[in-house]
């Protein structure tokens, strides 16, 4: 028997983390609230579920802000410092406007170029140094909006 072709999802959860999870191609996934007994169970937030069959769910994740397909390609605007061509790229949160615009490179950047290390590793603050307290988003900011 051939196993059934797997797609990865990447979950981004209420509580800053993310994870990624290989599933079958012919499970149904489906993405909303938690109801319970008495209605939406309150606080819980989103709900991530696959299902094997109409009446067989095989896993529910709760507390999940979004989710997407892995093999689906995505970019994402990025930023690093000026001139550097070695240096990692960031999630350009748009605050590099005006005069630090001047101080970093953007581009269209695949997301797993960008988001694969941890931001707040890679700063090294400098004496008199713009960078210094540069703070980037954690990657699961890149599913939400401005409001």
């Amino acid at each position: 028997m051939t196993e059934p072709a797997i797609r990865t999802y990447e979950l981004a959860f209420k509580d800053g983390g993310v994870a990624r999870i290989d599933i079958p191609e012919t499970w149904k996934i489906t993405f909303g609230p938690i109801a319970g007994a008495k209605g939406v169970v309150e606080g819980a937030g989103f709900a991530f579920r696959a299902w094997e069959s109409e009446t067989k769910q095989r896993l529910l994740f709760t507390r999940v802000e979004s989710f997407r397909d892995v093999g689906v390609p995505m970019q994402v605007r990025a930023v690093r410092r000026f001139g550097a061509p070695d240096s990692d790229w960031f999630l350009d949160d748009g605050s590099w406007t005006g005069a630090k615009s001047e101080l970093v490179q953007k581009a269209w950047r695949p997301v797993d170029d960008v988001l694969d290390h941890d931001p707040s590793q890679q700063v090294k603050p400098v004496e008199d140094d713009e960078f210094e307290n540069m703070r980037f988003p954690r990657a699961h900011t890149i599913a939400k909006r401005p409001r």
